[in-house]
């Protein structure tokens, strides 16, 4: 048998091979069992499997396909032997219609026929006894189902959304399962396990029912109604999920339970009563029953769980019972009508987003026994005008008011301690807010947002305020922190455009950054000296501020940190300031001077950007590198000298500097950036130093009064649009290692009258020169291959200019416009001619187009007034010229015809077919025009400008004529058209022109729709009408005749005549037409001057090569050789080649800073080459973990943690290492440094407190108006002690004394208001010497007590 198979398969492949066969695209095979395989025949898509045992189980989720294609199986066949159908085996065949199920078959796994769409019927063998989970689906043909006696269970969801299925049938034998008219039951009939979902109409339950099982009516969209006997008990998970066309249900007394989204989807269901006897509504119950608008929920219930009545939009109002004591999370949330809600009094929690866009509901009232007002509970109800919360409630966590935008007022309980983030946000309408003492936590974004809020207290209790915590709160005009308050966090109070003044206390270390930007009404603040860094931002945008202090511990100042300051007119920057970020200063437009300090070593990018009126600055000696922008549109600056230190210049440092005449460039130096000095209007002269190597795009851009510069020979590169518009240079030497001249370069020059290229310069780019009108002559290098587009464009006052042999391509306009320009030699090796290369050239005479042109650009020669006569070098493979007209090689089209030719009659040759665009554009002396019977069209343009045009005649096979056509032909007079079928797009021919042509023909019919007179060229007895033009077809020679053509202008009926030779013999005259080179001969022209007719002759000897010899060495890439140059014509050999060096690479490092990305990378140490770059990403974020102690009499030190920008944290001693300063155990400021190393390099300084123990009161004593108060000895770390005293629990226009000796324990104050109650609160302090200076720092204040003082 085998070897008939090898037989079968050995033909069946040389079938392949002699019909071109491709068995694979037909047949696929592979294996789905251990020992069981597939065979797939793609012609019939019938897939086979066949072997024995188990198929294997494959997973529902992500997966594509089991077999190569399952959308392709429409067949399936599994042979006997076969013991099991693997899960998800046949996961969406949609094609497939038939399955053969064999008798072996025992067990059909999961989802293993799920979304075979097309499959109407299935017969399952009796011997199988499980069927899966979801196993038939989404099988949305299938209509009956037949379950055989041996099936012991059934999978949950087994039919799901078997839209079509009507029957499901159970064998009478079957020990487990029945089925009544189709519906599927348990075997007592007591639980209904699925109802088939293509059932229409309504369905009583029989009375033998007591339980509804989970999903056995889900997805039954034409179910209308349902009927449910009195025993049933409970209702499943998910039994009525998505019953669609389900309006209405009643449940009887008898239930107890209703399972998790037993309605969920039910959306057109309105109402629904709820029997007494119900303990538990499951999770998602009523879940989206979008236009449910009633509902009773009986007493018996005890607990609403997760989104029971979530997305109900339609429910507009519903009673809880009181025995309720949870609601549970979305419980009720997008209950979009719900306008009232009754909470009993014995719920104790709420659930996270329990009322979230109930946008209809105004007022709630939350029960006592609620501790928490739980995430989001209460987010986006945009109509709750109040809410009381009871004084139970210890926390509001985040979100949980957030988007209430109507709510006006809330009162906080004191036992409130913390408020989570977002927690009020964009309350718009919140007015005021009063927080209790207990509060000591306040999220981030708590109250952004909230753009009604005035004023709000802050409680003495808070120690932080979060980020955006009061950003956006356009109406408070003032804030003010208390003591305790050690940081203030990101963005906290930014925009607040009416916050006039803030107070912020001693205890602040940290302002997080843009903590205050765009605050435009604040004008004053002061810095504690606490603080060190000033962050990114922090005070960017508050316009209204004219001067700030900063504290001397100040060490940074971070990004944008004052910009848009538009008043500031002044500042002061302590020496302690290491660090300016960028865009500090960015945009203070009234800033007139500033000293920045000597201990900066770096100033950043764009950090005096905009400063408009700072006519001075000082930069330190210590400074090495001005960050791009540095003092970009700083216009009054008049001068500045750059310290011999810097080494770095960044792009567009001093452009915009309009004011600014000169500058020294620091020899250190090595480039000059991108538009460094763009704009400077006002610079004269500048000396760049001899180490600079590149000089950037746009570097010296507009510098208008710019007369002369000198560029130094170490530079290689100039970028593009280096010099561009500088209008008063009159000469510049490109230095000689230079080796291209980019974009732009010197556009616009227009003083310009000479320029040295060097001859290592090998392309010239793009508008190079343009408009450099005063430049008369330029030498261009013998190796330049390429001139850019528009390179000499507009250059007015050229008037020779050679072009090496080197060239092979003249760009687009390269020399449009060089009106004084007579003439101009194209190198031999020139291959390509750029459109308008030559337009507007309005003084040459002549060109001559060399052998190897492939392509010439459209009006190449357009508009050249003055140009008589294009000659094409033969044996050129794409142009040909006759008697100087331009054509195509084998003359069908005619490109070019000489603007400047002395002709006023041209008849166009028999072979031209294509008259192509602007052919004769600008060809002022024409006056007739004929065209031949082979032309057919006319392109675009073709006679624009033709000023003396008066006649033109167009022959019968013309179909085409182009667009503007006749365009500004003033004086033309007659147009003839022969042709009927000729199509006209031309409509600039004007009124007066008469045209000639046939009735029947497209001519006329132009003429009657745009006013012009028509002739009609048929003649009747024209032997007395003929009115003949003579047109010269062949000028006679010495011995040759000539012709004339006689053409009626009427009907165009002609005959021609000889014109007789001349006679006599040709008088000849030479002209060396080609001078010899070294490999060619010369040619002389004979030309005889009566009748023009003319030869050439190769009669003059080549010259031969006379070399030079030079050896170039052989680089890491290029071999060497010895250059053998001809020093006649330049040809180069090379000989005697050596083999190239090849790469010596040494492992380099450029260490990453906190400003700067580093890298590691190999470098060639012969040629500089560079690979295997690896970013080294910049140290972006060092901090403490603590920044202020209590002294416990031990050593106390923060731990540091470093990140890079990418936020990978480094490892202490490979990365960094940590110093402290000595001590760190008594009272006082201490620096903790942070050394980078290893790859990174740098230093960062940062400071902590460690502040005295505190003290408390011991009492308070009543006296005649004062009190007598008490506290606790603290003797140790302590230099005294502070008393504060005010009649507001919060301590408002509180008083303060300070007790200067730490063994006093009491003070007396006196002279109060009688009978009135104060608060009173004590603190230490300890004075310390930081920076030469003494300064006290402070412990937190102690617990208040009060008294009322005596009458």
């Amino acid at each position: 048998m085998k070897k008939i198979i090898s037989i079968l398969l050995s033909v069946l492949m040389l079938c392949s091979v002699t019909t071109g066969l491709d068995l694979t695209a037909y047949a696929a095979e592979g294996k789905c069992g251990k020992n069981v395989s597939y065979w797939f025949n793609y012609s019939t898509g019938t897939l086979t499997i066949t072997g024995t045992g188990d198929m294997y189980d494959y997973s529902f989720y992500g997966r594509e396909s089991v077999f190569d294609s399952n959308k392709d199986i429409k067949v399936v066949i599994i042979k006997d032997g076969v013991t099991s159908i693997g899960s998800s085996l046949f996961y969406s065949c949609t094609s497939l219609t038939s399955v053969t199920i064999p008798d072996s078959i025992t067990s059909i796994g999961d989802f293993a026929f799920c979304g075979c769409s097309s499959l109407t019927s299935i017969t399952m063998p009796d011997g199988v006894t499980n069927i899966g989970e979801a196993v038939f689906g989404c099988c949305e043909s299938l209509t009956n189902v037949n379950i055989p006696e041996g099936i012991k269970s059934i999978g949950r969801e087994a039919f799901y959304r078997c839209s079509s299925l009507v029957n499901i049938n159970v064998s009478k034998e079957n020990m487990n399962y029945s089925s009544v008219n189709g519906v599927l039951f348990n075997r007592s009939k007591d639980k209904l396990i699925c109802y088939p979902a293509g059932k229409v109409s309504s369905y009583k339950i029989p009375e033998s029912v007591t339980s509804i099982g989970p999903f056995a009516f889900e997805y039954c969209t034409k179910l209308a109604s349902v009927t449910i006997p009195e025993g049933v008990t409970e209702i499943g998970d998910s039994a009525f999920l998505d019953c669609a066309g389900l309006t209405s249900i009643i449940l009887p007394d008898s239930v107890t339970r209703i399972g998790d989204s037993a309605f969920e989807e039910c959306k057109n269901l309105t109402s629904v009563d709820i029997p007494e006897g119900v303990t538990s509504i499951g999770e998602s119950a009523f879940g989206s029953c979008s236009r449910l608008t009633s509902v009773t929920i009986p007493n018996s219930v005890t607990e609403i769980r997760c989104f029971t009545f979530g997305s109900c939009r339609s429910l507009t109002s519903i009673t809880i019972p009181d025995n309720v004591t949870s609601i549970g999370d979305s419980a009720f949330s997008y209950c979009l009508s719900l306008t009232n809600i009754n909470i009993p009094g014995g719920v104790t929690s709420i659930g996270t987003w329990a009322f979230w866009r109930c946008s209809k509901l105004t007022s709630i009232t939350i029960p006592n026994g609620v501790t928490k007002i739980d995430y989001n509970v209460f987010k986006d109800c945009e109509d709750l005008t109040s809410v009381n919360i009871p004084e139970g409630v210890t926390s509001i966590c985040d979100g949980a008011f957030e988007s209430c935008s109507k709510l006006t007022n809330i009162t906080i309980p004191n036992g409130v301690t913390s408020i989570g983030s977002s927690a009020f946000q964009d309350c718009s309408s919140l007015t005021s807010i009063m927080l209790p003492d207990s509060v000591t936590e306040m999220g981030n974004r708590v109250f952004s947002g909230c753009s009604s809020l005035t004023s709000i207290t802050i409680p003495n209790s808070v120690t932080s305020i979060g980020d955006s915590a009061f950003k956006n709160c356009k109406n408070i005009t003032s804030a003010h922190i208390p003591e305790g308050v050690t940081s203030i966090g990101l963005e906290a109070f930014r925009s607040c455009s009416k916050l006039m003044s803030i107070t912020i206390p001693n205890t602040v270390t940290e302002i997080g950054g843009s903590a205050f930007r765009d605050c435009s009404g604040l004008t004053s603040i002061m810095l504690p000296d606490s603080v060190t860094e000033i962050g990114d931002s922090v005070f960017s945008g508050c316009s209204s501020l004219t001067s700030i202090s900063l504290p001397y511990g100040v060490t940074s100042i971070g990004d944008s940190a004052f910009s848009g300051w538009s008043n500031l007119i002044s500042i002061t920057i302590p020496n302690s300031v290491t660090e300016i970020g960028n865009s500090a200063f960015s945009g203070c437009s009234s800033l007139t001077s500033i000293t920045i300090p000597d201990g900066i070593t770096k100033i950043g990018n764009s950090v005096f950007s905009g400063c408009s009126k700072l006519t001075n600055i000082t930069i330190p000696n210590g400074v090495t590198s001005i960050g791009s922008s540095a003092f970009k549109d700083c216009k009054s600056l008049t001068s500045i000298t750059v310290p011999d230190n810097v080494t770095s210049i960044g792009d567009s440092v001093f452009s915009g500097c309009s004011s600014l005449t000169s500058i020294t460039v620091p020899d250190n130096v090595t480039s000059i950036g991108d538009s460094v000095f763009s704009g400077c209007s006002s610079l004269t002269s500048i000396n760049i130093p001899g180490g600079v190597t590149s000089i950037g795009a746009g570097a010296f851009k507009s510098c208008s009064k710019l007369t002369n510069i000198t560029i130094p020979n170490s530079v290689t590169s100039i970028g593009s649009s280096a010099f561009v518009s500088c209008e008063s240079l009159t000469g510049i030497t490109v230095p000689d290692n230079v080796t291209s001249i980019g974009d732009f370069v010197f556009a616009g020059c227009s003083s310009l009258t000479s320029i040295t290229i060097p001859n290592s310069v090998t392309s010239i780019g793009n508008s190079a020169f343009k408009n450099c009108e005063s430049l008369a002559s330029i030498d261009i290098p013998n190796r330049v291959t390429s001139i850019g587009n528009s390179a000499f464009k507009n250059c007015k006052s050229l008037e020779s200019i050679n072009i090496p042999d080197d060239v092979t391509k003249i760009g687009d306009s390269a020399f449009e416009q060089c009106s004084s320009l007579t003439e101009i030699t194209l190198p031999h090796g020139l291959t390509s001619i750029g459109s308008k290369a030559f337009y507007d050239c309005s003084s040459l005479t002549n060109i001559t187009i060399p052998v190897n042109v492939k392509s010439i650009g459209y009006r190449a020669f357009g508009s050249c007034y003055s140009l008589v006569s294009i000659n094409v070098e033969r044996p050129n493979p794409k142009y040909f010229s006759i008697n100087g007209v331009l054509f195509s090689l084998n003359q069908d089209r005619l490109i070019c015809y000489p603007a400047g030719k002395n002709e006023e009659y041209y008849g166009i040759p028999n072979t031209v077919a294509f008259v192509e665009d602007y052919a004769f554009e600008d060809c002022r002396n024409l006056m007739h025009i004929t065209t031949s019977k082979k032309v057919t069209s006319i392109g675009d343009s073709a006679f624009l400008n033709c000023s003396n045009l008066t006649t033109v005649s167009i022959n019968e096979n013309v179909t085409s004529i182009g667009s503007q056509v006749f365009s500004r032909c003033r004086r033309l007079e007659n147009v003839v058209v022969l042709s009927l079928t000729c199509k006209f797009e031309w409509s600039d021919l004007d009124s007066h022109v008469t045209i000639f042509g046939f009735a029947s023909s497209a001519a006329k019919q132009y003429a009657q729709s745009h006013g012009n007179t028509f002739v009609d060229c048929y003649c009747t007895d024209c032997d007395m009408k003929h009115t003949y033009s003579k047109t010269v077809l062949k000028k006679p020679t010495c011995k040759e005749i000539g012709e004339v053509k006689y053409t009626c202008e009427r009907c165009y009926q002609s005959y021609t005549e000889t014109i007789p030779a001349l006679g006599g013999q040709h008088e000849y005259k030479s002209n060396i037409v080609t001078q010899p080179t070294c490999t060619a001969k010369g040619v002389t022209r004979y030309t005889c001057s009566r009748c023009g007719d003319s030869y050439d002759e190769e009669n003059i000897d080549a010259l031969g090569h006379s070399y030079a010899k030079t050896i170039i060495g052989p680089t890491c890439t290029t071999q060497g050789y010895t250059a053998y140059v001809c020093t006649v014509c330049g040809e180069e050999e090379h000989r005697d080649k050596m083999p190239a060096l090849g790469h010596q690479y040494k492992s380099q490092l450029t260490k990453a800073t906190t400003a700067k990305d580093g890298q590691t990378y190999k470098k060639c140490t012969v040629c500089g080459a560079v690979t295997g770059k690896t970013v080294i990403a910049k140290v972006s974020n060092i901090k403490l973990n603590k920044t202020a102690y209590t002294y416990n009499g031990k050593v106390q030190k923060p731990s540091v943690a470093v990140k890079d920008s990418k936020g990978k944290t480094l490892k202490k001693g490979t990365d960094y290492t940590v110093s402290y300063s000595s001590g760190c155990k008594n009272v006082g400021r201490y620096t903790v440094k942070v050394t980078l190393k290893g790859n990174y390099s740098g230093s960062k300084s940062m400071t902590y407190n460690i502040n005295p123990k505190g003290t408390s009161v011991s009492k308070v004593t009543a006296a005649k108006k004062g009190f007598k108060v008490t506290w606790k000895k603290q003797t140790t770390q302590t230099t005294g002690y502070q008393v504060q005293y005010s009649t507001s629990s919060k301590f408002k226009k509180a008083k303060t004394v300070t007790i200067s000796k730490n063994k006093t324990t009491s003070k007396s104050v006196s002279k109060l208001s009688a009978k009135k109650k104060y608060y009173v609160r004590a603190r230490t302090y300890k004075t310390v010497k930081i920076g030469g200076k003494s300064v006290k720092l402070y412990s937190g204040w102690s617990k208040a007590k009060s008294v009322t003082t005596k009458k």
